[in-house]
């Protein structure tokens, strides 16, 4: 990154003369040098006093150049070198070499001074030289003594007097390591030993260093005394023909000698006594020296009286370059890797291409279904008025599971019924239901309606499907409001009949199996159980609907002679079957979707608090046995229509949350000064964007939004079911569900990081004068598996230390995801027994509280359910919406809560006051109790701990979201639906595009000249073009590593394994043996012969039962992987067709089912 180096300037000519003692050769010393006491022989020597002679031209030329871009983490400025800033004031005794650093300019370049040796073959030696440190209180700067060939070849001692002269330091580095401080010393330490020996060194004077280089160590040495002393077992060492140097220079690195000068620094250099060998000479320069020198005594090196330099040839002046490996040996094995590698890939491509289920992601366009034509008697033309599509409901679900399908046609059966019930009506001679596929039946059941609504009523004892009461003379269903009362409950006493229901593993589109007809403004829910075929109980008579039924034999069924609708008139029969344009919602809820349903529990459809009762009066729900409560029927036009249906809006939430994280992380990488107060700036609207968008959209506050979106999706199935097993899910699935992906990606960033992609990010700060990007390789494998498995179980506040090695610090955020969860885990258990309403609010205002004083995120989880809460449990959108000035109210009280809680953040960017500090300094310190502000600790807290202002702007912008309809049209538009699914992606990957592409793109486009408002431009359209392109690879990897597995996880910890079978199998050990399978006692213990894992033993029980309780009316299907039976036709436990033999079970007695 050095600009090429000039020679002399003209005004050094005349006084860069040969002095007397450096074109003298001593004759004495022709065989080398030698330390006595360090044991040392050397070849060579270059000895300059600069009180005695000026630079020596043959040996020293002055540096001239700047860089493009600085090597290191936390220099801010850029190096240059000017011959101007080397000075020197005649020769006499109290003269020496002046250094000077010059103050920085507007583009952040330092101009200092340096020379270096004109030799260049430096290997090995011992190096001494006296030099004078920059000066207190001028601004930090360093007087270094460099033995460099490249940055891992390299060096250092340093001079440093630091901005504040009680940090100033010497440090000695090897091979461009971090400026830690225990690799240096401090200049006080420096004073007090020197007075204790009675030297009286000052630091701030002329000091001696020195620096002893060895194959087998190196050795540094400070004012006399020995700081440092590194051995090759310990430490890679420098082996490669140096060249010497001696320069001020700043960077304004914090770490060293912070800086740089406001004003001009000088440094000076006394005098220097370089002995070292020459990697010029060969094996035979080497025998003839040692005969010529064999009985003569080498110079010591201690001897202050030497001068003079050893002559050299040019040979020496050309940098040394590592011979080219010769790599035809390798090519063969070359070859044969990209060959294997390339088939490799291909079959991995061919098998993912076939293994693909392409029909489900690429669905063909449904073909438009002709319409059926209906008429009325003694009408020539269709009544077109009555299909007009009915206004959308006042009020749609927010249920986390919905299915919407649309209507092709009026009577489109295909509308009402799910797919797994499709099926059924093709494949089935009639119309059943089956008593098994029942699920949560206790009684018959009536659908009942409003006085002017039409009901279906179904008569037990005739096992007739179904008759319509009219009750008014207006029977559609389509005029209902949504909170009318209805109900459907299913009888229990129908016969069994030949149809066979499809199960959930055999179907994959089970998942729509609960269909919940839900027209526009309709009063009639229909909710049906688990394997019921619905589309056979509603099929339409052949003479008004050509649907023909076949003939059956089971008790119930719909034959096409039976007219069930026949109080109707033709036109109200078909009123009843027409469906609005409009989609039908198929509520599916988490207790069926993941679970399946109790057989033994009653289910409830969605009730009306002001429907009709028997006892008269609203009653309370009981969530725990209904699919959710629902609220007041409400009239659109007397409060603002709620929004999308589902969660669409948080969706959309979550998307600008994640955005927003890139790009305060894409500003803190590239332009930290439209985040950070204070910043350097490259131009003057930086400043403007920071006061005007910096403390509202480039703010941490919008963390605090994932903690508290993400409690609601933990425990809505629990506060709607009440099942334990929700709670269960959750636990064994939420820890695989995120360490999985997050250890795929680290150990891709592992690698990348490894093979020196990201060295391009050490060069930016110094362009774009931000230190906050950092990151380093893993010392090893074992630090990689620690710090995933320290992220897995760390408890916070706390930062990971994958951080460090990770491209961006997002990694922080999962210890507070992860324990957070075991804490809403627990909680939402805890306050569903809480039934008082005050008590209720009254605990959680008590954990918000005490969570917050302790500086825990917990503060935001509790009030993530307290959101949920209120949402499922209390329905307090419902309530406020059939109250204007109630919703009004809470709207307008939410948006003062998240403008407060923003508000210290705005104000903060434009004067100097923090509400951060202030409230930190008010909580408890951990370790000693008191307040923070009477510790060391006070100040500006970390950015993982939590905040009062943060807490603010979660509360009031997620609840606003959940009340306001016009916010939820704009978060559930499409472009923010699309990117949901990829925001993990998003989170995870952005970090390292900015750290490894931009930073190289920056620091190349920098280096050609570009002006930084361009070369800003090009890389963040660059960065986000391939974040954006890397989305749909990336994430189906995510979503397998992630949600695919933790799937198996549960099915694993779930699902009983399947019988073992024989090693031969499905082939018969006779055709390997020869001979027959074995039978009895002796073939009865050995698993891989009888393939049925059974225990012989007498009186053992077999590890394969079942227990059934005589109370149950079903039990779970038997697993039997060797039948391609559904679970309906498999055979009962005592028939002669089944494995399994029943015991006991007598008089209310258990029974296990054991195999024979």
């Amino acid at each position: 990154m050095l600009a090429p180096k000039s020679l002399l300037s003209l005004p050094w000519i005349a006084l860069l003369t040969l002095s007397q003692h450096s074109v003298a050769r001593a004759e004495s010393c022709s065989c080398g040098y030698y330390d006595e006491a360090a044991d040392l022989y050397f070849t060579e020597s270059l000895i300059v006093y600069f009180n005695e002679s000026a630079v020596p031209a043959d040996q020293f030329y002055l540096e001239s150049f700047a860089n493009n871009a600085e090597k290191s983490w936390n220099s801010r400025y850029r190096q240059g070198a000017s011959p101007e800033n080397v000075q020197q004031q005649g020769v006499s005794k109290n003269s020496s070499l002046e250094l000077f650093v010059s103050p920085p300019s507007k583009e952040h370049l330092v101009e200092g001074a340096g020379i270096l040796t004109s030799r260049k073959d430096v290997q090995y030696g011992s190096f001494r030289t006296q030099m004078r440190s920059p000066q207190a209180g001028l601004g930090g700067s360093s007087m270094s003594f460099i033995i460099q060939y490249n940055d891992t070849q390299s060096l250092t001692i340093n001079l440093q007097n630091t901005d504040d002269p009680t940090t100033a330091w010497v440090s000695t580095l090897i091979n461009d390591e971090f400026p830690d401080r225990k690799l240096g010393t401090n200049y006080t330490t420096i004073e007090n030993e020197s007075q204790e020996k009675g030297s009286n060194i000052s630091p701030w004077n002329f000091m001696e260093v020195r620096v002893d280089w060895t194959p087998d160590r190196v050795e540094f040495f400070v004012a006399g005394n020995r700081t440092r002393s590194i051995l090759k077992k310990d430490k890679s060492l420098p082996s490669t023909p140096s060249t010497i140097h001696f320069r001020h220079w700043s960077t304004g690195n914090s770490y060293s000698m912070a800086g740089p000068p406001l004003q001009q620094s000088k440094a000076e250099v006394g005098w220097s006594r370089m002995f070292f060998n020459s990697s010029e000479m060969s094996s035979a320069d080497h025998q003839a020296y040692d005969e010529r020198c064999a009985s003569t005594v080498a110079c010591n090196i201690g001897n202050m009286q030497l001068r003079g330099s050893t002559l050299y040839s040019e040979a020496a002046t050309i940098k040394w370059k590592q011979e080219k490996y010769n790599r035809a040996q390798r090519t063969p094995a070359l070859i044969l890797s990209c060959l294997s590698i390339g088939i490799v890939t291909l079959l991995l491509i061919h098998t993912a291409i076939r293994r693909t289920p392409w029909g489900k992601i690429i669905k063909p366009k449904p073909k438009p279904k002709a319409r059926p034509e209906i008429r009325h008697f003694g009408s020539s033309t269709p009544d077109s008025s009555r299909f007009s599509p009915s206004p959308a409901p006042s009020y749609r679900s927010t249920e986390d599971w919905t299915i919407a399908q649309a209507c092709a046609s009026p009577l489109d059966l295909n509308c009402f019924y799910p797919t797994a019930y499709r099926r059924d009506l093709s494949r089935s001679s009639s119309t059943t239901f089956h008593k098994n596929s029942l699920s949560r039946a206790s009684s018959m059941t009536n659908i009942k309606s409003p006085s002017n609504k039409p009901s279906v009523v179904f008569n037990e004892k005739s096992a007739k499907v179904p008759t319509i009461e009219q009750r008014s003379t207006s029977p559609r269903l389509d005029d209902a409001s949504p909170g009318a009362n209805s109900t459907f409950n299913w009888g229990s006493t129908f016969n069994s009949g030949a149809s066979t229901p499809v199960t959930r593993s055999e179907d994959p589109d089970a998942i729509q199996r609960i269909p919940k007809l839900n027209h526009a403004n309709s009063s009639s829910t229909l909710v049906s159980p688990q394997y019921i075929s619905l589309d056979k109980a509603f099929a339409p008579p052949k003479s008004q609907y050509a649907v023909t039924p076949k003939p059956s034999n089971s008790a119930l069924s719909v034959h096409a002679e039976e007219r069930p609708f026949s109080g109707l008139s033709m036109t109200e029969q078909r009123d009843f079957f027409v469906a609005p344009k409009t989609k039908l919602q198929t509520k599916v809820t988490t207790q069926e979707l993941d679970f399946g349903f109790n057989p033994n529990s009653k289910l409830s459809s969605e009730t009306d608090a002001s429907a009709e009762n028997v006892k008269g009066g609203p009653k309370r729900v009981n969530t725990a046995a209904s699919t959710r409560p629902v609220g007041p029927a409400v009239n659109t036009t007397d409060h603002p229509v709620p929004a999308k249906k589902r969660v669409d809006y948080l969706a959309g939430l979550l998307v600008i949350c994640s955005v927003l994280v890139t790009f305060i992380h894409f500003s803190l990488t590239f332009v930290p000064a439209v985040v950070q107060p204070g910043a350097d700036q490259h131009y003057p609207s930086e400043a403007w964007a920071r006061k005007v968008i910096g403390g509202l959209l480039l703010n941490f506050v919008w963390v605090g939004l994932f903690f508290t979106t993400s409690t609601r999706f933990l425990v809505s199935s629990y506060l709607k079911s009440g099942e334990l097993r929700d709670i269960a899910g959750k636990a064994v699935g939420r820890t695989p569900r995120l360490i999985i992906p997050i250890a795929a990606v680290a150990l891709i960033e592992y690698f990348i990081i490894d093979i020196g992609c990201t060295k391009w990010l050490e060069y930016l700060p110094s362009i774009s004068w931000s230190t906050w990007p950092y990151v380093n390789t893993y010392p090893s494998f074992g630090w990689y598996i620690n710090e995933v498995i320290e992220l897995a179980y760390l408890v916070p506040n706390a930062a990971p230390q994958i951080i460090y090695h990770y491209c961006t610090g997002v990694l922080w955020t999962i210890p507070v995801q992860l324990q957070g969860s075991w804490l809403v885990l627990l909680g939402v258990v805890v306050v569903r027994e809480i039934r008082t309403p005050w008590k209720r609010f009254g605990y959680y205002f008590f954990c918000v509280a005490n969570h917050w004083y302790a500086r825990s995120w917990g503060s935001f989880l509790w009030v993530g359910l307290l959101l949920a809460d209120l949402d499922y449990t209390f329905m307090w959108k419902q309530h406020l919406y059939a109250r204007p000035w109630a919703y009004y109210s809470v709207v307008i009280g939410l948006n003062l809560m998240w403008m407060l809680g923003i508000s210290p953040d705005v104000a903060g960017q434009s004067i100097p006051w923090s509400f951060a500090e202030i409230e930190n300094n008010i909580h408890p310190d951990t370790v000693t109790g008191l307040p923070l502000s009477d510790t060391p600790n006070a100040g500006y807290p970390p950015y993982y701990i939590p905040r009062m202002t943060g807490l603010f702007f979660a509360v009031g912008l997620q609840a606003l979201v959940e009340l306001s309809p016009w916010i939820q049209r704009v978060l559930s538009s499409g472009p923010l639906l699309v990117l949901f699914p990829h925001i993990l992606t998003i989170y995870l990957i952005h970090g390292l595009v900015f750290w490894t592409w931009g930073a190289w793109l920056c620091v190349l486009l920098s280096s050609h000249g570009f002006a930084y408002w361009l070369n800003l431009f090009i890389v963040a359209m660059t960065s986000y073009a391939i974040i954006g392109l890397s989305l749909p690879f990336l994430t189906p990897i995510m979503e397998t590593l992630g949600r695919h597995v933790t799937g198996l996880i549960w099915r694993g910890a779930t699902v009983r394994s399947p019988e073992k079978r024989r090693t031969t199998w499905p082939f018969s050990p006779e055709l390997f043996l020869g001979t027959k399978e074995k039978e009895g006692k002796e073939a009865g213990d050995d698993v891989e012969k009888t393939g049925a894992g059974k225990d012989t033993r007498k009186g053992s029980v077999t590890n394969r039962m079942h227990i059934i309780s005589p109370l149950q009316k079903s039990s779970r299907p038997f697993p039997n992987p060797y039948s391609m039976q559904t679970q309906a036709g498999r055979p009962k436990p005592d028939s002669p067709e089944s494995p399994f033999v029943a015991k006991g079970g007598r008089n209310g007695k258990l029974r296990l089912l054991t195999q024979r």
